[in-house]
């Protein structure tokens, strides 16, 4: 059985009648429709013309309407001379013209959603077709099909959204974005920002998994849902670090049952199944799979930050783009696109190469990372975590901290602020972190706020 496509010629007819019969016609229509928008081919020929005088200051009559339509070959002076006539004695003014236009607009719309629907049924048939990648274009052409209204795009609307931002900063001690739980972090950051992409990197051992999962339940506990990929450990490894975490207790007794403080065990438990922290221990991540889960659970919980652990470990598709090097700069890039396109703030941990562990005392720097230069073209923040008593436990830093007990924290790339090296406290068996004094120093002076307790784990 055949079916008309959705439309509304009269409308169509209407809508273009009201341009060329009231001065103001235009300037309302010009946010809502597009050429493309209108389902008569002549409707569309006539709207183009319209844009184009407009475009070249001229002004929009029946006459000079007409006058483009012959002098682009769209249409002969005969038939465009009737069908402009015939589109102005049935209109004398622009009332309801944005009605109109919206209405013209939402049937675009549907024949744009059918379109899709036949184009994603032609893919889903073919030999290689990937279910997660043919998710994520189909939510993505979805999205670029719906409508929005012009009013987002105002300067008043811009400067509103501004000054949000700047409130929630002076009302919450300069922090614009979402808290870590490490304040010094905080500091130089103003939290974690929807929209921004994150790379931390490290050497083996410096807890920067286990730093994600810290920094995941601080987010949680202050109210924002998260996801992370993890793509390192099962789903048993990381429920341990968790109990170890929230309990204080060492992760090694809890892997071999060895509980001393079975209430303390419970009450981790809960406070663990009481989260939003949602963990996808599924390997070869693609860009597709996580834009599509992603966007799940965005949908159903609200999600503003995921954390993916690791890149290297996602499925990057060397083979397609010929090197690693070029897989890496294209996912980064993607990360990005990903944070701004679904207004989330995306951290991504990133492996050191080879080189890097040639020199483990030495703190880490940009050029110790795979891909580097891509990945700081792409990234908004970069950070590293270094841990040198692992190789030297009586090490000490330039500026008399002793290592022993503490990783070091660089920001290295930081697109709206300070960049520097703090140190932070780190309780190895249990995988917890505490702040320590003000012991840290900035690539510029930054004020400290405030003073931090010293050796204690930051509680639950």
């Amino acid at each position: 059985m055949d079916f008309l496509p959705p439309q509304e010629p009269l409308l169509e007819k209407a809508v273009l009648g009201a341009i060329l019969v009231d001065k103001k016609g235009l300037s309302l229509v010009k946010p809502i429709l597009l050429p493309e928008d209108f389902y008569d081919d002549n409707h569309k020929k006539v709207y183009k013309s319209i844009l184009e005088l407009d475009s070249e200051s001229k002004p929009i009559d029946m006459l000079s309407v007409i006058s483009q339509l012959k002098k682009t070959s769209r249409m002969n002076a005969v038939d465009s001379g009737f069908l402009i006539t015939e589109m102005c004695t049935k209109q004398t003014s622009a009332v309801n013209i944005e009605h109109h236009a919206r209405v013209v607009a939402e049937k675009s719309m549907l024949r744009k959603q059918i379109q899709l629907s036949q184009d994603i049924i032609k893919l889903c048939y073919e030999p290689n077709a990937d279910p997660f990648a043919l998710i994520s274009l189909n939510k993505s052409k979805l999205s670029n099909i719906e409508r929005y209204d012009d009013e987002d795009y105002t300067p008043a609307t811009r400067m509103k959204e501004t000054w949000d931002s700047i409130q929630r900063a002076s009302q919450n001690d300069g922090m614009a974005g979402i808290p870590t739980g490490i304040q010094k972090l905080d500091r130089f950051l103003g939290g974690i920002t929807e929209g921004d992409y994150y790379v931390f990197s490290a050497r083996s051992g410096s807890f920067k998994s286990a730093l994600m999962l810290w920094i995941q339940h601080s987010v949680d506990i202050m109210g924002h849902p998260t996801l992370m990929f993890q793509q390192e450990m099962t789903k048993t490894q990381t429920g341990l670090r968790e109990i170890a975490m929230k309990s204080g207790l060492s992760t090694q007794d809890l892997k071999r049952g060895r509980i001393g403080d079975y209430e303390k065990v419970h009450k981790a438990i809960a406070s663990v199944e009481r989260s939003k922290v949602f963990i996808d221990t599924s390997t070869n991540q693609t860009i597709a799979k996580i834009k599509a889960k992603a966007q799940r659970y965005i949908e159903e919980y609200g999600i503003k930050f995921i954390v993916i652990d690791y890149l290297n470990l996602c499925d990057l598709e060397v083979k397609k783009f010929g090197s690693e090097e070029q897989a890496i700069a294209y996912h980064s890039k993607e990360m990005k696109s990903m944070a701004k396109e679904l207004n989330i703030a995306v951290l991504e941990l990133v492996q050191f190469n080879k080189e890097a562990a040639k020199e483990p005392l030495k703190p880490p720097s940009m050029a110790m990372i795979k891909g580097s230069g891509a990945i700081e073209f792409s990234a908004d923040v970069v950070c590293f975590f270094w841990n040198p008593a692992k190789y030297d436990e009586n090490f000490v830093y330039e500026d008399g901290t002793q290592a022993r007990g503490k990783i070091a924290i660089i920001v290295a790339k930081n697109k709206n602020g300070e960049t520097g090296l703090f140190w932070h406290g780190v309780k190895a068996e249990s995988n917890q972190f505490f702040e320590l004094e003000n012991n840290y120093s900035a690539n510029k002076h930054i004020e400290p706020n405030n003073t931090f307790e010293k050796e204690e784990p930051a509680p639950f």
